[in-house]
């Protein structure tokens, strides 16, 4: 018996949590009878049942991971982020957001994480996941589909995000249709760190030197230097 008065009803048990077992199917079955005797779906067989509800119980968490760029090589051209995610069955993706934290290097950019509504690295953290996302996380993905098991997202690369010499690293979550998250989604050493990079080298010889005139004695080796810019 549920009903203890008004218009609703409801149950709970501290055994529920162990008693469902991950990723299997269940069906509520409900009857209701009034003070005069006079019941619906008085059935003890389930088969029989007319009143009833199916729900899935999944606890499995999700996984999310970047692609592009990969995760400890320099980039020197980079105008999308993209990668993968998957969930076990039964259940399924509904939402993948991407994160982007700069990590350090040469010039203006303060570390921190992109701010996509305001656009610039202003954010000390990641901060709150689901169900109200920091503005540091940007929707890239989704689907109203049922038991998507695995999709793909993407996002484009706003103007300015990334500067020559310095490095970053980006962070994806995924979230699965019964709300489970990706656990530690920009945890320490999580997602793809890179460098971003497109200025050339410097090189110039230095024996032996311009316009010179030199014999075989003097001629006893070629030398020179060569700079990039750090990190």
């Amino acid at each position: 018996q549920v009903y203890t008065g008004g218009a609703d009803w409801t149950a709970s048990s501290n055994s529920w949590p162990t008693a469902y077992a991950d990723r299997s199917d269940h069906k509520l079955h409900v009857k209701v009878c009034d003070l005069a005797g006079n019941c619906v779906n008085n059935q003890t067989n389930p088969a029989a049942s007319t009143i009833s509800q199916l729900f899935q119980y999944d606890v499995n968490r999700p996984t999310a991971a970047v692609t592009t760029p990969q995760n400890g090589q320099d980039q020197r051209a980079l105008a999308v982020l993209s990668g993968t995610s998957a969930d076990a069955a039964p259940g399924g993706i509904r939402r993948v957001y991407a994160a982007v934290e700069h990590t350090g290097g040469a010039g203006p950019q303060p570390p921190g994480w992109w701010n996509w509504g305001s656009g610039g690295f202003t954010l000390g953290s990641a901060g709150p996941y689901e169900p109200n996302p920091s503005p540091a996380w940007t929707q890239v993905s989704s689907t109203t589909l049922w038991d998507q098991l695995t999709l793909a997202w993407s996002t484009p690369v706003p103007a300015g995000m990334f500067v020559s010499s310095n490095t970053y690293r980006v962070a994806v979550m995924a979230i699965d249709v019964a709300g489970n998250l990706q656990p530690n989604p920009d945890g320490a050493g999580v997602g793809s760190y890179f460098r971003f990079d497109t200025q050339a080298p410097l090189a110039r010889s230095t024996a032996p030197a311009n316009v010179a005139y030199v014999n075989q004695a003097a001629l006893t080796s070629l030398a020179g230097t060569a700079i990039d810019a750090v990190p």
